[in-house]
């Protein structure tokens, strides 16, 4: 049985993307993430905010587009969504890891 591979722990300075590859979080929620993302920043971390993120008219190849720049994005420590995903499938096909 293969051994189990963790990620390193987040430390100050690291740089973590915020991306809505399921949906995008609606104006109504947009003072909650605030709160969040700000509390992100105050711990030491370098957020970076998907241009999908705030907005939920974005495209599956738009939002897979976002998700696989981070993916292969050496400098960024880890990937988070707003919320759960919804409906990520949508996008599966626009993503090179799946070919």
């Amino acid at each position: 049985m293969a051994k189990i591979q963790y990620p390193k722990p987040l430390v100050q300075g690291d740089k973590i993307a915020i991306c809505a590859f399921s949906s995008g979080v609606d104006t109504a929620f947009h003072t909650r993430l605030d709160l969040v993302l700000n509390g992100l920043t105050a711990k030491g971390f370098t957020v970076i905010e998907g241009a999908c993120l705030r907005q939920s008219h974005n495209s599956a190849k738009q939002r897979a587009d976002e998700l696989m720049e981070y993916l292969t994005d050496d400098s960024i420590a880890a990937i988070m969504p707003p919320w759960g995903a919804i409906s990520p499938w949508r996008f599966y096909r626009f993503s090179t890891l799946m070919r």
